[in-house]
């Protein structure tokens, strides 16, 4: 079910903020800490992803209950990330193609490696 599905089956508002400049960070979260109800749910984004660490300190700034779609959220001061770690799939990705350079057909690849 789409988000907006199911904030309307919860009687809630959804508030989407295509913001793409620095300073727009700010109102943007501190226009949700005013709101008793508010909270972030951040989706992945480029944007949000370079800020992250202006964006985590200023949610913390606010006491803003907030989400994140990647776990180095996380690493900057974010409480709950919901999402995975970018660079463990460069890692496994790297791993993919070694085994391919070194002679493995990619048909005979799993569809998931185990962790080392």
């Amino acid at each position: 079910m789409e988000l907006e599905g199911i904030v309307s089956k919860r009687n809630e508002t959804l508030y989407r903020s295509g913001r793409n400049k620095t300073s727009e960070i700010e109102p943007v979260i501190a226009e949700q800490a005013r709101d008793q109800n508010g909270g972030l749910i951040l989706m992945p984004d480029t944007f949000l992803l370079v800020h992250r660490a202006e964006i985590t300190s200023l949610v913390g700034r606010y006491a803003l209950p907030a989400v994140y779609p990647y776990s180095n959220y996380t690493k900057v001061g974010g409480l709950v990330s919901y999402g995975y770690d970018l660079l463990d799939n460069y890692r496994r990705a790297a791993i993919y193609a070694d085994r391919i350079l070194r002679g493995t057909e990619p048909s005979e690849l799993p569809g998931s490696l185990e962790r080392a």
